[in-house]
Order: structure tokens, then sequence, then C-alpha cells
């Protein structure tokens, strides 16, 4: 069954290309390009590397989290860039690859560093006057 569907605007959308060095930290990196590009409404995805990642997963009504303090390959980067209470917000997936060729995955949560790049394609709805616009539900933000 279909939750809703709801037809978001047609515009004149804009692709943005965004390049992040060692060091940066991936989710205040991605929301500065999003704010710089004048990017409010739009998805997201990349790869690269990550030398720190911190994921979390979503139980019951908050995300318990983990850290992984080693280099890890970006398999896939995927999100979207939205508004929360007046902000732009970035809310990302990682899959990411080990050095034993396993992988890990959770929701993106602040603390990973970039090393040595990550390359994402970043894509603005372009419609004019229109926000993706999220509501806070205890930890959880779901989009309106």
């Amino acid at each position: 069954m279909v939750l809703a569907v709801k037809v978001l605007g047609r515009g004149h959308g804009f692709v943005v290309g965004v390049r992040l060095d060692s060091g940066d930290e991936l989710l205040g990196s991605l929301r500065e390009a999003a704010v710089k590009a004048g990017v409010s409404s739009g998805f997201f995805f990349g790869i690269g590397g990550l030398r720190k990642a911190v994921l979390g997963y979503f139980v019951g009504d908050r995300y318990v989290s983990r850290s992984f303090d080693e280099q890890l390959e970006v398999v896939a980067l995927v999100g979207n860039v939205s508004v929360l209470e007046g902000e732009v917000f970035i809310h990302a997936h990682l899959t990411l690859g080990r050095r034993d060729y396993s992988t890990v995955s959770g929701h993106a949560l602040p603390g990973c560093i970039v090393h040595p790049t990550m390359e994402v394609v970043m894509v603005s709805t372009g419609v004019e006057g229109f926000e993706l616009r999220r509501r806070r539900v205890g930890a959880f933000s779901p989009l309106d």
C-alpha cells in the first residue's frame, strides 16, 4: 500500500558537482555545499573514502550509533537535501567496504571524516518556492 504520493512540482533543476578533501567532515561539508549552491530541496549520490565513519541504525525511537575508525571505501552515499526547522538539512545513508571485503551500512551521523576524497553529485529539484520539509518526531525527522 502506498502511503503518500505527491507531485513535488515541475521546474528547472540543476546539478552540482562537489569534491570533498581529506579531513573534511562529511555531513557538514555537504550542508555547506548545498547552502553555497542554493540547494534546499534535492538529492545526492557519491563515492570515495572515509578514514572514520559514524553510522546509526534506527531502533524504536532513537538511533543506535557505532564508530568505525579505519579506512573505508564508500561503495554508496545516497541522500536528500531538505529543510528542517528553517535550516538546510542533509539526510544521508552510507554503504562502506572494509579491507576484508565485508560491508557495513547505515544512517550517516556527524563525525564521518573523508580520506582521501569524496566525489558527490547533488541535484536540485529546481522547483521555485518548493522545499522538501521535515518535522521532528522524537529522534526521527520524516518528510512531510
